[in-house]
């Protein structure tokens, strides 16, 4: 079964790198050269995560794409 709660520890957490602080996490950004990801800390875990941003999803999902 596939959750739809965004604060749910299977999307937030699991299966992604735990990244120990933003600094590095941003400079893995950086090295992909894509501005679609948003670096967050994890509720869960305390360590920080790469995800795609919801904010650039939503755009495209309205404009089509």
């Amino acid at each position: 079964m596939k959750t739809t709660d965004k604060y749910d520890p299977i999307i937030q957490c699991i299966g992604k790198h735990p990244f120990p602080t933003f600094t590095v996490a941003d400079s893995t950004i950086n090295k992909k050269r894509d501005h679609s990801f948003q670096i967050y800390k994890c509720p869960h875990c305390a360590f920080f995560h790469i995800g795609h941003s919801t904010t650039n999803y939503k755009n495209l999902k309205r404009s089509g794409k």
